[in-house]
């Protein structure tokens, strides 16, 4: 029973966030690290999620973390914080970066095995080959590792 549930889980998982990416890939994703955010002049919630996480389905999530009872009544100038939502986050590529230095950032480390999986999680057929100002999705590690379990022909 555990074994399906994981496999039923890694699936569910795997559609949101292809489904995410494909409806996203030529946005320029910020890097939630900072988890705030300030409201401007003519934001709302769903331009507010679709910015930050890609979508507008996280407006009513944005609104319940921040104990928001009206999604129409929100103030300039007011901070508001960003849920971590289904494990993941964007990132956006930067000039020197690399998947190697991305994991070593994101995940502590840097080896052969979880660039690929990284790699293969966003379609990236080389991991040396990536582009300034492309957006990849960086999921937790235990979603990446359920998703894409350890090859033993790689080192660790």
């Amino acid at each position: 029973m555990k074994e399906k549930y994981k496999k039923l889980l890694s699936v569910v998982l795997a559609l949101n966030v292809m489904i995410t990416a494909s409806a996203c890939s030529n946005r320029d994703y910020p890097d939630l690290s900072a988890r705030s955010y300030t409201i401007k002049e003519g934001d709302t919630l769903s331009d507010i999620a679709l910015e930050t996480y890609g979508s507008e389905i996280y407006a009513q999530s944005i609104a319940d973390y921040n104990g928001i009872k009206d999604p129409n009544l929100i103030v300039v100038g007011d901070e508001i914080k960003l849920p971590k939502v289904n494990n993941f986050v964007y990132y956006t590529i930067k000039e020197g970066d690399t998947l190697s230095n991305i994991c070593m950032i994101k995940y502590g480390r840097d080896d052969e095995e979880i660039t690929k999986k990284l790699a293969d999680f966003n379609n990236i057929k080389d991991p040396n080959l990536i582009k300034v100002g492309d957006a990849i999705i960086i999921p937790d590690i235990e979603s990446l590792n359920m998703l894409f379990p350890s090859n033993p022909t790689l080192k660790k």
